[in-house]
């Protein structure tokens, strides 16, 4: 079982680093904490800035079943919106631009903040990017 996960994590971090040069954290939440439900959690890395971001979050039964899960939303994402995000970190004169394929407008906000302070962070500018 545990090769099924490695294997399936690999895929996802290789289809991504291919895609964009990022780099993937995977999170396991097994809702034993009061309130809490299973989840597998995707994360990645950005290589500029180093920031992190939510790619994919997803309520299963088995991390198997969650990571599958996600490798089809890699795979089906780029049939998705695209949007670039233009911002900084307060207090660093820098403005960086990330990118994220998501539904809509409020996927991006609740991505980008995922455990985030959002007093920490100055959004410039998200745009909806032509279909090509």
């Amino acid at each position: 079982m545990e090769n099924i996960i490695l294997s399936l994590e690999h895929e996802i971090a290789s289809y991504i680093s291919n895609d964009n040069g990022a780099t993937v954290h995977f999170e396991y939440r097994d809702g034993f904490i009061l309130g809490d439900i299973p989840k597998v959690l995707a994360y990645t890395v950005n290589n500029n800035s180093k920031e992190v971001f939510l790619l994919k979050e997803v309520v299963t039964n088995s991390k198997e079943e969650g990571l599958k899960e996600i490798l089809q939303y890699v795979k089906e994402q780029k049939g998705m919106n695209s949007f670039t995000v233009k911002w900084a970190k307060i207090g660093v004169n820098k403005i960086e631009t990330s990118y994220f394929y998501c539904h809509d407008i409020i996927d991006v906000i609740r991505k980008f903040f995922d455990q985030k302070d959002a007093a920490n962070y100055i959004i410039y500018e998200i745009k909806l990017n032509p279909i090509a």
